[in-house]
């Protein structure tokens, strides 16, 4: 029966008939530990290392960020728009189902487009701040 997979080492097959899963060996650390004027210091191996240590910081500390404010700016918009539970649960809301849509689909682009440049300046203060190329005790 043909296949269409690339064949595997004989290593390979054998971890795969006895059920040995081999993992990736270990990335090296970012910062190394180094003396500097008697302190003792953690220091990024190069320049570029930190840029790349920062760059991706960036990126998950703003993707997270965002994350939250997207689901505090949709319970605000809610809150905002269609009024206190009580009154929508009892049937006293004023407003139409697609008035407070409408309201909400405002409310939530205008808080959303806050939160990004809000959370873009974190990230860069949070990261750049919290990265400098040596650290020392």
């Amino acid at each position: 029966m043909p296949t269409d997979l690339p064949p595997q080492s004989e290593t390979e097959e054998a971890c795969n008939l006895l059920g040995i899963h081999m993992y990736d060996p270990p990335k090296p650390l970012p910062r190394v530990p180094a003396r500097i004027d008697g302190k003792q210091c953690l220091v990024f191996r190069s320049e570029g290392d930190r840029q790349a240590m920062v760059k991706s910081c960036k990126s998950e500390v703003e993707r997270r960020c965002t994350q939250g404010a997207s689901a505090t700016c949709s319970i605000q918009a809610m809150d905002k728009c269609r009024g206190p539970p009580v009154l929508r649960w009892l049937g006293f809301s004023k407003r139409s189902h697609h008035a407070a849509e409408e309201c909400e689909q405002k409310f939530m682009e205008a808080c959303t487009t806050n939160a990004a440049t809000a959370c873009r300046t974190h990230a860069n203060t949070f990261c750049e701040e919290s990265m400098p190329m040596a650290w020392c005790e």
